[in-house]
This record gives structure tokens, C-alpha cells and sequence, in this order.
């Protein structure tokens, strides 16, 4: 498993070059991907932060040339991760998300969120960890990296 740089930790032009030619070596390097966009669970719950986590789908889609004609396998290796959400919660904030008038805006990119987003929900392919606010609590986890290479297929491809 790596941990790529984030589509939102773009601090100036140097680290947006260093984010997208790291994320260039591991495209073109590993034969079978799996991803895990993890986003604030709160990015989901008001109009202004919806555009971080617009953003941050927006961003992954454009990583991939032609994305219209590998959606499928694309969509079948992708899962989400929430931090500071419980998983009964972010569903319906995941619903909402699809309603949202910050992608409508967008109508390139809407059908293919609301798709990606539908089979997430469908497929129960989201995941919550919410770190305990008292001592002596357990933190409230619904993922294991069993579940998510359970939940998603590899995206694979031939490397040159």
C-alpha cells in the first residue's frame, strides 16, 4: 500500500509538480491499483467544504487519460475512507453530496460522481474511522485493508 500525496496538499507549484509526478512514477510503474480516496468526513456536511471533496473526485478523475472508457474498472478498484464520521452518517451525507449544487455545476464531471458515488453506496464500499473524544474510549473503526481488498477489484493494465 502507498500513501500518495493528497489532490488537496497542493501548498505552490513545487509541490503540485512533486504531487503529479509522483502520481505519474506509480501510474506508470505498478501494474495493479487499488485506490482509497479518504476525505474529512465533515468536507460532506456544509455547502463550503463540498467543493474540497468536489475537488479532491474531480482531481482523480482527471489522473486518468480517458477515463469515459475505463470507468468500470476504475470504479470497481475505488473505495472511500471518512475520518470524523461515524458510518451511519456520512450514507446520508454521501446522498446529499449527490444533490449538491456544487456538481451540478460541473456537467462533465456530475454523472460520473453521482455514478461513482451510487455504486460506493450500493456496494457498501466506504469506510469510517472516528477517533474517541474521552479517555478509555475505543475509536470507532469500520475498515481493515482485508475489508477494502475484499471490496474492490485491481485496476490492471499492462506496463511498458
Amino acid at each position: 500500500m502507498l500513501d500518495c500525496p493528497g489532490y488537496g496538499d497542493s501548498k505552490g507549484s513545487f509541490t503540485i509538480i512533486t504531487n503529479g509526478y509522483y502520481h505519474y512514477r506509480v501510474f506508470s510503474k505498478v501494474q495493479n491499483l487499488k485506490f482509497v480516496l479518504t476525505f474529512d468526513g465533515n468536507e460532506f456536511k456544509s455547502g463550503e467544504t463540498l467543493q474540497t471533496a468536489y475537488s479532491t473526485i474531480k482531481e482523480f478523475f482527471d489522473s486518468f487519460r480517458d477515463l469515459k472508457k475505463i470507468k468500470n474498472e476504475i470504479f470497481r478498484a475505488t473505495v472511500f475512507f471518512f475520518t470524523k464520521v461515524d458510518k451511519q452518517d456520512i450514507k446520508l451525507e454521501l446522498e446529499n453530496f449527490k444533490q449538491a449544487g456544487v456538481i451540478r455545476k460541473i456537467p462533465a464531471y456530475h454523472p460520473l460522481i453521482v455514478e461513482l458515488i451510487d455504486l460506493v453506496i450500493r456496494e457498501e464500499r466506504f469506510f469510517t474511522f472516528l477517533k474517541p473524544n474521552r479517555e478509555n474510549q475505543k475509536p470507532e473503526n469500520s475498515v481493515s485493508l482485508k475489508d477494502i481488498h475484499e471490496k474492490t477489484q485491481f485496476w490492471s493494465r499492462e506496463i511498458n
